[in-house]
C-alpha cells in the first residue's frame, strides 16, 4: 500500500504549477505555463523555451496551464513551425530559408513578450483586487474576510485567464 500511495502522490504533484510558475530554462524570469507530456522530465517552461526546445520534436504533445488545470495544446500555439531544409552549394541553409527562419523567430519573440506582459497584468490585477477586498473586510471581519478574499481572487483569476485565452486565440 505504501508504494501505491507514494506513486499517486508523485503523479498528483505533477498536476500543479512547479517552481512558483517560473521557467527553469531562462533563469526564472518568465512565467512557465507550458509543459510537454512526451519529454521525460516534463518541465514547465515559458512559451519561448517550449518552442526552442521542441524545434526538432514536432510530434510531441504539450499542455497549457489554465490556472486550475493543464489543457491539451499544440506546438503551433507556442510558435513551432516546420521548414523543409534545403542547402546552398556551400552546405549552409539557403539564404531564403535563413531569412524566413529569422523573420519567424523575431515575430515569435514579440508574441512571447506579449504573453508575458499579459500574464504579468493578470497576476497584478488579481493581487490588487485581493488586497483591496482584504483591507475593506478587515474593519468588520466576522470570519468572512479570508473567505471573501479567496473568492474574489479566484473570480479575478478565472476572468483574467478567460481574457488571456481569448486574446491569445485572437492573435493566432
Amino acid at each position: 500500500m505504501g508504494k501505491i500511495e507514494s506513486l499517486l502522490a508523485g503523479l498528483l504533484s505533477r498536476e500543479a504549477l512547479q517552481n512558483e510558475g517560473k521557467c527553469r530554462r531562462c533563469s526564472g524570469q518568465r512565467q512557465a505555463k507550458w509543459r510537454c507530456k512526451d519529454c521525460s522530465l516534463g518541465e514547465q517552461l515559458c512559451r519561448g523555451c517550449m518552442r526552442n526546445t521542441h524545434l526538432d520534436m514536432p510530434l510531441h504533445h504539450i499542455e497549457y496551464w489554465t490556472g486550475t488545470f493543464f489543457r491539451a495544446a499544440c506546438l503551433w500555439e507556442v510558435g513551432n513551425y516546420i521548414l523543409t531544409s534545403h542547402y546552398s552549394s556551400g552546405g549552409s541553409l539557403c539564404s531564403e530559408l535563413t531569412f524566413q527562419k529569422e523573420a519567424l523567430e523575431i515575430f515569435q519573440q514579440e508574441r512571447d513578450q506579449a504573453e508575458q506582459s499579459l500574464l504579468f497584468h493578470v497576476a497584478s490585477s488579481a493581487a490588487s483586487a485581493a488586497s483591496s477586498v482584504a483591507s475593506a473586510a478587515s474593519g468588520a471581519d466576522h470570519g468572512w474576510g479570508d473567505w471573501l478574499n479567496d473568492e474574489v481572487e479566484k473570480e479575478c483569476k478565472e476572468q483574467d485567464i478567460d481574457l488571456l485565452e481569448e486574446n491569445f486565440d485572437n492573435d493566432i
